[in-house]
């Protein structure tokens, strides 16, 4: 009989389904409600590899409304100028922040993107879960303890989610010949928490005793879970992640920019996430009262490419999240995964691995909407009943959305946009705002996470 394998302990999963809900909209009486008739997609017609570099971005590029366009070169060297042009003109239901930041980043040209993740074989999962064991937990477990703590759950897939957790050693020759298909391997005890997801190509959930120890809970066991940092107090909150602010962790002392940098190299080079065409980045930074005059940083992380960031969620203190009310043309994909740290060089717990994808750039472009008109398009495009308070604005990538799945790969699509956050004070309610940064579409939802 056929199996399949799933964990009984697997993380509260950090990558986050947006739904599709074309049909939705909220009512023009006071509330958000957005009109998108005029806005045509930008599919691209033509391929470029992302070997290889465009003759030019706007003969490559598919055709899209007659909006005006700015360099993205220029745009970024007169930012400052736009933002002070609309901070210092008076919208009928749009106005700023006194904290309110914008982000463009530091690039000449944006794509429309085709990202293509490949599914791992049980023996490539394996491979990775045994090295990723050995570098974290090979000090205090020997070869011998690996056969006993290495695991899988079996799901009778005729009786439903009917689970019955196995050692792994005892169904390996079964995971290699395919009888048995399976979604985890992993180990959970009171010093060590590792899975691995074929699903997310990637390490979904470590702890470290010292984490575990922290943050236990009577009631739950061993916490092992993706939140577990939530159990210590905040001691700072910065979307600034270039902050000089040092603080000390169990063996030293750290900058947030510090730790920030350094996240990023330990996911590069022990392959937590991402890979390929991705880098990992880091999009928010707490840091964390762990006690005993000492702190750990926690880090909420995005991939990029070439310098430019993916869409992804920040989250409460809390770890919570939600949206609703949705307007979207796609269902996105929002990878936020977490890790924390309290030594330096090493992760106390990380969890919601990012796939690994390669990248094909299906349509480049030197030129997007430029900041003042995306603002002016932004405060005709939503009710004159709107009082919005803009706290942030960032040029970056969309979530990615499924565009195409067959039995070796996942394909993803993406594409720039300029993202919003705001507050309706007429309907006491945060929203998220993205217009396409080419063709001006535009897509919303309510958002109850950021702080």
């Amino acid at each position: 009989m056929k199996k399949t394998i799933s964990t009984v302990c697997s993380l509260a999963i950090l990558l986050t389904l947006v739904g599709c809900n074309k049909s939705s909209s909220l009512p023009d009486d006071g509330s958000m409600q957005a009109s998108t008739s005029e806005s045509v997609s930008a599919n691209s017609e033509s391929t470029v590899n992302s070997e290889s570099t465009a003759s030019s971005s706007e003969t490559s590029a598919p055709a899209v409304p007659d909006i005006p366009r700015q360099k993205i070169s220029e745009l970024r060297g007169e930012l400052d100028k736009q933002v002070e042009t609309v901070k210092n003109t008076e919208y009928r239901n749009l106005h700023f922040t006194e904290d309110f930041t914008v982000k463009v980043p530091d690039t000449d040209v944006l794509y429309d993107l085709t990202l293509t993740q490949k599914k791992l074989d049980f023996e490539t999962a394996y491979e990775l879960f045994d090295k990723t064991f050995d570098r974290e937990f090979g000090d205090i477990y020997t070869s011998e303890d690996k056969e006993k703590l290495y695991h899988v759950a079996v799901i009778e897939t005729d009786l439903g989610f009917n689970m019955d957790s196995a050692l792994l050693s005892k169904n390996i020759d079964k995971l290699k010949s395919g009888e048995y298909t399976y979604s985890d391997i992993y180990v959970q005890t009171d010093k060590a928490y590792l899975t691995v997801k074929p699903a997310t190509t990637g390490i979904h959930g470590l702890n470290h005793d010292g984490v575990i120890k922290r943050a236990h809970d009577e009631e739950r066991g061993v916490v092992a879970l993706a939140f577990a940092t939530s159990y210590f107090d905040i001691a700072g909150n910065y979307l600034d992640v270039n902050s000089e602010d040092r603080y000390e962790i169990l063996d030293g002392e750290l900058s947030v920019k510090e730790a920030g940098e350094l996240a990023k190299k330990i996911v590069s080079e022990n392959k937590y996430a991402w890979g390929g065409a991705l880098e990992p980045d880091v999009i928010q930074i707490k840091v964390l009262d762990i006690g005993e005059g000492k702190y750990g940083f926690s880090f909420t992380m995005t991939p990029s490419y070439k310098g430019v960031l993916f869409d992804a969620y920040e989250f409460q203190s809390d770890g919570s999240f939600g949206t609703r009310n949705k307007k979207f043309d796609h269902e996105y994909i929002l990878f936020a995964p977490r890790a924390f740290m309290m030594e330096n060089g090493k992760f106390d717990s990380f969890s919601g691995a990012g796939p690994e994808y390669s990248v094909t750039q299906d349509a480049e472009y030197d030129s997007v909407i430029s900041f003042k008109d995306v603002i002016q398009m932004l405060t005709e495009k939503f009710g004159g009943g709107m009082d919005l308070s803009l706290s942030r604005a960032e040029l970056l990538y969309t979530g990615m959305y499924p565009a195409d799945e067959t039995d070796d790969n996942t394909v993803m699509k993406s594409n720039p946009v300029w993202k919003f956050r705001c507050y309706n004070a007429r309907d006491n309610l945060k929203y998220i705002v993205y217009i396409n940064a080419v063709n001006g579409n535009v897509e919303y939802y309510v958002a109850d996470w950021w702080e």
